[in-house]
């Protein structure tokens, strides 16, 4: 965005090619990173029973600001210009700090165990460093795992490696 900024402000013809390149590169990173991995990403974060209702809230959210962005953006280039792109880039990197400190990496972790993470007075991003340690602990040959069961919604099958339960499936009680 930075880069399409400056190309647009010296307003020359092979600056404006880069401009439109940048365009495209900005649009296939965004399609084969961000734009894929938030609807992946928001659906296995969210509580089994609660995950079709937030999702529909989800998709009406991005139309909603998708459509916002789509009537607002030709208003802006047409009365601050290139400004409009620093503004888009500052936007994006403003996210980077929320998304490194507020959305937990849920990789190695079942999707039943999501809920384990965001129970009340937890600080998602360490409960969901600490399973996955875990989880990677108790697939070691010499892991002591003992099943047990605890209580949350229907139930969390768990299994104990040391001192601590590791969550390994998520039950419903139909």
């Amino acid at each position: 965005m930075f880069v399409q900024a400056g190309m647009i402000k010296l307003g020359t013809r092979p600056s404006g090619y880069v401009a439109a390149a940048m365009v495209f590169l900005y649009q296939g990173i965004f399609a084969i990173g961000w734009m894929a991995g938030v609807w992946v990403y928001s659906s296995e974060i969210i509580s089994l029973s609660w995950r079709s209702k937030d999702l529909g809230l989800a998709v009406a959210s991005e139309w909603i600001f998708d459509f916002t962005v789509l009537m607002i953006t030709p208003i802006a280039i047409n009365k601050i210009g290139y400004g409009i792109f620093i503004l888009f880039g500052a936007l994006n990197l403003c996210f980077i700090p929320l998304l490194y400190f507020y959305c937990p990496e849920t990789a190695g972790i079942p999707l039943e165990a999501i809920d384990a993470v965001y129970r009340p007075g937890v600080d998602p991003v360490k409960e969901a460093r600490r399973l996955r340690r875990q989880l990677k602990e108790a697939k070691k040959p010499h892991a002591n795992v003992e099943s047990s069961h605890i209580g949350n919604t229907g139930g969390i099958l768990a299994e104990t490696v040391g001192d601590e339960k590791v969550v390994i499936g998520h039950t419903e009680e139909i």
